[in-house]
């Protein structure tokens, strides 16, 4: 039940401040419920799938995604996932904690800083692929690369890629930010799928943990979107400010401890 709640609120956070249930889950179920973090991750990725399944399907009935190359990046982002993975079996509680305050702190300075629209030259390989027909994609090799990382950071700590993802789609590939939105919602399900079979087998995924942990971002989700237009810009921002700086905190305290 507490992890449920502790859910719940960490999906209400995430669809609120546009940024996945994921990225708060483990701090909160290491943090006040005293839960080891390689479960908490175990259970944030089982998480993200679900999340991501739900987002996907209905991005992908309105035509949204770039599927293709979504279906590319994601050669990149399985393989670092599987990479990050098995690497996360092997690192110590304080590493991935102090790994995971690092990425809050690059979460909340690429989101304050805003992912900006722009036009990119065409990449001549994105041409040839047939990915670039309604808008140009430049640096598809970089992205490639980069969704290597993305993957990585996802089998590490729980995460979802997304937060790597997106900005790099937008900013660096050129593609429109709500396609880029629900590509990145497309793929990070995938993605979560080649962790989690890995988080199965080193016997990190506990079932009665990561139900309630299901449920419970399905809920806090449905509720962020409803409560949303009703919150001052400014509220929201001392909002994410603050879930961001109290992870941080329990982090850090994790990994010095």
């Amino acid at each position: 039940m507490a992890a449920g709640l502790v859910s719940a609120i960490a999906g209400f956070l995430g669809s609120l401040l546009g940024l996945g249930g994921g990225l708060f889950v483990t701090p909160l179920l290491s943090g006040p419920l005293g839960m080891p973090i390689h479960h908490a991750v175990a259970a944030s990725i089982v998480a993200v799938i679900a999340t991501s399944s739900a987002g996907g399907s209905g991005y992908l009935k309105r035509g949204v995604p770039n599927v293709r190359l979504g279906m590319l990046l994601e050669v990149g982002t399985v393989l670092g996932a599987i990479v990050g993975t098995l690497l996360g079996g092997s690192l110590s509680a304080n590493a991935i904690a102090g790994m995971f305050a690092v990425i809050l702190v690059y979460t909340a300075v690429s989101m304050l800083h805003g992912n900006s629209e722009r036009t990119v030259p065409a990449d001549p390989l994105a041409v040839r692929l047939g990915l670039a027909d309604d808008y140009p994609i430049g640096h598809l090799r970089l992205g490639l690369l980069i969704s290597v990382f993305a993957g990585v950071i996802s089998g590490l700590l729980g995460v979802g890629g997304g937060i790597i993802i997106v900005p790099m789609l937008v900013m660096m590939m050129g593609v429109p930010i709500k396609i880029a939105a629900a590509t990145s919602t497309f793929m990070i399900g995938v993605t979560g799928v080649a962790s989690a079979i890995i988080q199965v087998e080193q016997g990190n995924v506990d079932p009665l943990l990561a139900a309630p942990v299901i449920l419970g971002i399905f809920v806090g989700a449905t509720l962020g979107p409803r409560i949303a237009p009703k919150i001052s810009p400014a509220l929201l921002r001392f909002l994410f400010l603050a879930a961001i700086g109290i992870s941080v905190i329990q982090m850090v305290q994790k990994a010095v401890a």
